[in-house]
């Protein structure tokens, strides 16, 4: 892309952006100010019969001028408030690359930061979760956001994030989960994308997560704690619904 495309690209976003402008919500991303933000998602009657979080329609969900939906500014916010990966140097392992994110983490210029992706048109190098190319004990930090949902062997891509995260490393994951369900729903017959987008609310998912995580990982050796944001917060960053973020680490 030019440089002139690139800049007209900046200016029209930033022109659209205006009509948004006001003072209820902030992009913690951006720092943008807006009475409204964009909504996204879709409607799917799972939504409408259980509390989902993390997807489905959602109002204000995207920033207007950055374009940063509520799930990452979820994930911005925590790293931000509750881990020195801006701060000091860290090693580390970022799957779904998301480049609002990547931008903040490559502005520390002491981090090493690998992106990785199944999908070559996503991330610099290909790498499947389940079989991630490191040694044991690699990285400080590895951020997945919305990627566990699609893998089908769950325990092996856990097993396999433990190994290379450090010791004392945390491994950052979000998923869209159902609060209505204490355990998560997952059923190998299901196989065509009908039935996936049916069952799990999107074609291209494996499973819909309950409230049982934690003891999932367990089965790993992995600890896990949760972050959920006060109201106040999810009021004035406009991520109300955009979910639950979980930290693991090695027991």
């Amino acid at each position: 892309m030019s440089t002139k495309i690139a800049a007209n690209n900046i200016y029209n976003r930033f022109k659209k952006s205006l009509r948004y402008g006001g003072f209820k919500f902030t992009c913690n991303m951006c720092g943008f100010k807006a009475r409204k933000m964009i909504s996204t998602g879709h409607k799917h009657p799972i939504f409408q019969e259980n509390v989902i979080v993390g997807a489905g329609f959602r109002k204000n969900a995207i920033c207007p001028l950055c374009c940063a939906t509520d799930k990452l500014r979820l994930v911005y916010y925590y790293l931000t408030n509750y881990t020195d990966i801006f701060k000091t140097p860290n090693k580390i392992l970022h799957f779904a690359p998301e480049l609002e994110l990547k931008r903040k983490i490559l502005k520390n210029h002491d981090n090493s930061y690998i992106e990785a992706d199944i999908n070559p048109k996503k991330a610099k190098n290909v790498i499947d979760i389940t079989n991630i190319p490191f040694e044991d004990n690699s990285f400080d930090y590895i951020i997945c956001n919305h990627v566990l949902e699609h893998v089908e062997d769950e325990k092996q891509a856990l097993k396999e994030l433990k190994r290379v995260i450090k010791p004392n490393g945390k491994i950052i994951l979000t998923f869209p989960v159902c609060l209505s369900n204490k355990n998560t729903f997952e059923d190998p017959s299901i196989k065509s994308l009908e039935d996936r987008f049916k069952y799990y609310c999107q074609e291209d998912h494996v499973r819909l997560y309950g409230l049982d995580f934690a003891s999932r990982a367990k089965k790993v050796g992995l600890k896990t704690k949760t972050f959920e944001p006060d109201a106040k917060i999810a009021q004035k960053y406009a991520f109300t619904k955009a979910g639950i973020v979980y930290i693991l680490k090695k027991n």
